[in-house]
Protein backbone atom coordinates (compact mmCIF):
# COMPACT_ATOMS: atom_id res chain seq x y z
CA UNK A 1 0.00 0.00 0.00
CA UNK A 2 1.52 3.45 -0.75
CA UNK A 3 1.66 6.23 1.43
CA UNK A 4 -0.91 8.29 -0.69
CA UNK A 5 -3.41 5.53 -0.34
CA UNK A 6 -2.70 5.30 3.76
CA UNK A 7 -3.21 8.67 4.23
CA UNK A 8 -6.39 9.15 2.53
CA UNK A 9 -7.65 6.11 4.00
CA UNK A 10 -7.12 7.40 7.18
CA UNK A 11 -8.88 10.79 6.11
CA UNK A 12 -11.52 9.51 4.46
CA UNK A 13 -12.99 6.45 3.12
CA UNK A 14 -14.68 7.09 0.16
CA UNK A 15 -13.00 5.94 -3.38
CA UNK A 16 -13.62 9.56 -4.92
CA UNK A 17 -11.32 11.59 -2.22
CA UNK A 18 -9.02 8.32 -2.43
CA UNK A 19 -8.39 8.97 -5.57
CA UNK A 20 -7.83 12.65 -5.53
CA UNK A 21 -5.86 12.90 -2.40
CA UNK A 22 -3.38 10.13 -4.07
CA UNK A 23 -3.38 12.39 -7.78
CA UNK A 24 -2.27 15.12 -5.35
CA UNK A 25 0.44 13.36 -3.31
CA UNK A 26 1.70 12.18 -6.81
CA UNK A 27 1.48 15.83 -8.22
CA UNK A 28 3.43 17.26 -5.20
CA UNK A 29 5.87 14.69 -5.40
CA UNK A 30 6.15 15.49 -9.37
CA UNK A 31 7.10 18.57 -8.43
CA UNK A 32 9.26 18.71 -5.91
CA UNK A 33 11.16 15.82 -7.70
CA UNK A 34 10.88 16.80 -11.11
CA UNK A 35 10.64 20.72 -11.51
CA UNK A 36 14.28 21.04 -10.10
CA UNK A 37 17.06 23.08 -12.48
CA UNK A 38 18.83 19.49 -12.97
CA UNK A 39 15.81 18.45 -14.80
CA UNK A 40 15.83 21.16 -17.51
CA UNK A 41 19.77 20.30 -18.44
CA UNK A 42 20.46 19.34 -21.56
CA UNK A 43 22.39 15.77 -22.21
CA UNK A 44 22.72 16.18 -26.18
CA UNK A 45 26.46 16.17 -27.57
CA UNK A 46 27.44 18.21 -30.83
CA UNK A 47 29.86 17.25 -33.13
CA UNK A 48 31.59 19.89 -34.79
CA UNK A 49 34.14 19.24 -37.68
CA UNK A 50 36.00 21.75 -39.95
CA UNK A 51 39.08 21.87 -42.14
CA UNK A 52 42.14 24.12 -41.27
CA UNK A 53 43.76 26.89 -43.82
CA UNK A 54 46.45 23.59 -44.32
CA UNK A 55 43.69 21.15 -44.87
CA UNK A 56 43.67 19.28 -41.90
CA UNK A 57 40.56 18.09 -40.60
CA UNK A 58 39.82 19.17 -36.73
CA UNK A 59 36.68 17.33 -34.81
CA UNK A 60 34.93 19.19 -32.13
CA UNK A 61 32.76 16.84 -29.73
CA UNK A 62 30.58 19.40 -27.03
CA UNK A 63 28.66 18.08 -24.50
CA UNK A 64 25.97 20.54 -22.96
CA UNK A 65 25.59 18.72 -20.04
CA UNK A 66 29.30 18.74 -19.06
CA UNK A 67 29.68 22.72 -20.01
CA UNK A 68 26.51 22.90 -17.43
CA UNK A 69 28.24 21.33 -14.58
CA UNK A 70 31.18 22.94 -15.08
CA UNK A 71 29.41 26.24 -14.83
CA UNK A 72 27.76 25.11 -12.10
CA UNK A 73 30.43 23.84 -10.27
CA UNK A 74 32.38 27.58 -11.26
CA UNK A 75 29.56 29.47 -8.91
CA UNK A 76 29.03 26.69 -6.36
CA UNK A 77 33.25 25.75 -5.75
CA UNK A 78 35.23 28.43 -7.82
CA UNK A 79 36.50 25.97 -9.81
CA UNK A 80 37.75 26.87 -13.42
CA UNK A 81 35.11 28.26 -15.61
CA UNK A 82 34.55 26.75 -18.47
CA UNK A 83 35.58 29.68 -20.95
CA UNK A 84 36.58 28.05 -23.74
CA UNK A 85 33.20 26.43 -24.06
CA UNK A 86 31.61 29.45 -24.06
CA UNK A 87 33.74 30.99 -26.67
CA UNK A 88 33.21 28.03 -28.77
CA UNK A 89 29.61 28.58 -28.09
CA UNK A 90 29.22 32.27 -28.51
CA UNK A 91 31.84 32.77 -31.93
CA UNK A 92 30.42 29.81 -33.14
CA UNK A 93 28.35 30.24 -37.09
CA UNK A 94 25.63 31.70 -36.83
CA UNK A 95 23.35 28.57 -38.00
CA UNK A 96 24.85 25.88 -35.13
CA UNK A 97 24.31 29.04 -32.53
CA UNK A 98 20.60 29.08 -34.11
CA UNK A 99 20.02 25.64 -33.47
CA UNK A 100 22.06 25.83 -30.03
CA UNK A 101 18.88 28.69 -28.96
CA UNK A 102 16.56 26.35 -30.80
CA UNK A 103 17.59 22.80 -29.02
CA UNK A 104 19.41 23.82 -25.56
CA UNK A 105 18.81 27.38 -24.95
CA UNK A 106 20.14 27.32 -21.32
CA UNK A 107 23.56 26.20 -22.37
CA UNK A 108 23.50 29.72 -24.73
CA UNK A 109 22.49 31.78 -22.10
CA UNK A 110 24.85 30.42 -19.58
CA UNK A 111 27.72 31.09 -21.99
CA UNK A 112 27.12 34.41 -23.02
CA UNK A 113 26.51 35.04 -18.89
CA UNK A 114 30.27 33.64 -18.14
CA UNK A 115 31.70 35.78 -21.49
CA UNK A 116 29.92 38.95 -19.83
CA UNK A 117 31.05 38.15 -16.70
CA UNK A 118 34.87 37.40 -17.69
CA UNK A 119 34.81 40.73 -20.02
CA UNK A 120 33.43 43.08 -17.47
CA UNK A 121 36.66 43.86 -16.19
CA UNK A 122 38.59 44.08 -19.78
CA UNK A 123 35.53 46.01 -22.01
CA UNK A 124 32.48 46.76 -20.04
CA UNK A 125 30.70 47.96 -23.53
CA UNK A 126 31.29 44.79 -24.92
CA UNK A 127 30.22 42.74 -21.41
CA UNK A 128 27.65 44.43 -21.94
CA UNK A 129 26.37 43.49 -24.88
CA UNK A 130 26.84 39.78 -23.97
CA UNK A 131 24.80 40.08 -20.86
CA UNK A 132 21.73 41.56 -23.16
CA UNK A 133 22.36 38.88 -25.66
CA UNK A 134 21.99 36.31 -22.42
CA UNK A 135 18.75 38.29 -20.94
CA UNK A 136 17.34 38.15 -24.78
CA UNK A 137 18.00 34.17 -25.06
CA UNK A 138 16.62 33.70 -21.76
Amino acid sequence: MTAAFAISRRLDGSGMYRISLSMFVCLLVFCCLFTTPWCFNCFSEYEVSWWGARGEEFNYTFSASHFQLKAINFYDTGKRPPLKEAYVLARSPRDFVMRMIDECPSAMVIAYGLLAESRLSIDPEDATGLRWLAVFQA
